[in-house]
């Protein structure tokens, strides 16, 4: 399967991708430095500098992106999709129209939910769903991912068409309920998200 990044940076999202077997296709990054990284990185994927420029992309299965977040972030401005920076996400959006992927993977900044009294949060919702994507989304937390760290993002995955996304980003408490023989359970695991 074929994946497009939008705002790649470094490529982290490109990588987990690439790890978990998706063959990147294209990035878009402005920064000159950052490009010769993606180079260096995935000599395969087309590189693009402009996510504003209109252009026809190669077919995706998916595309993943982090628009810019200064200005949702509580640390910054929280002048919101507003803001010179976090509109980008709206030239990500006349992207994703233009190509359709059958999924879409946002993350962004745990400031997203709460900006402009969560109505940043809601336009992204509402610009997801006129795109024809159904959406879910989960907070997640890098220090029980072995940063060590707090680092809560919102992670948000759109199924073009109707519901798919639930199983991506959402576990049962129990697990798969696939446990080895002879294994006991663990004391120091983190429990699900929400629970106390």
């Amino acid at each position: 399967m074929k994946a497009g990044s939008l705002m790649s940076g470094i490529g982290a999202m490109d990588k987990g991708l690439r790890d978990a077997g998706w063959e990147i296709a294209w990035q878009i990054e402005i920064d000159h430095w950052r490009r010769g990284l993606l180079h260096e990185r995935f000599p395969e994927a087309e590189q693009y500098v402009d996510v504003r420029e209109r252009r026809d992309y190669t077919p995706v299965d998916l595309i993943a992106f982090g628009s810019p977040c200064q200005d949702l972030s509580v640390a910054g401005h929280r002048r919101g999709l507003d803001g010179s920076k976090s509109r980008l996400f709206w030239a990500a959006i006349a992207v994703i129209r233009r190509v359709k992927p059958t999924w879409i993977l946002f993350e962004n900044v745990y400031g997203l939910l709460s900006s402009r009294q969560g109505r940043d949060f809601g336009l992204v919702l509402w610009a997801f769903s006129q795109c024809g994507y159904w959406c879910e989304w989960r907070v997640l937390d890098s220090r029980y991912f072995g940063v060590a760290q707090q680092r809560r993002r919102v992670y948000l995955v759109g199924h073009l068409g109707g519901p798919g996304s639930s199983s991506v980003l959402f576990e049962s408490q129990s697990g798969a309920g696939h446990t080895p023989k002879g294994s006991t359970p663990g004391q120091d695991i983190a429990g699900p998200l929400g629970s106390r």
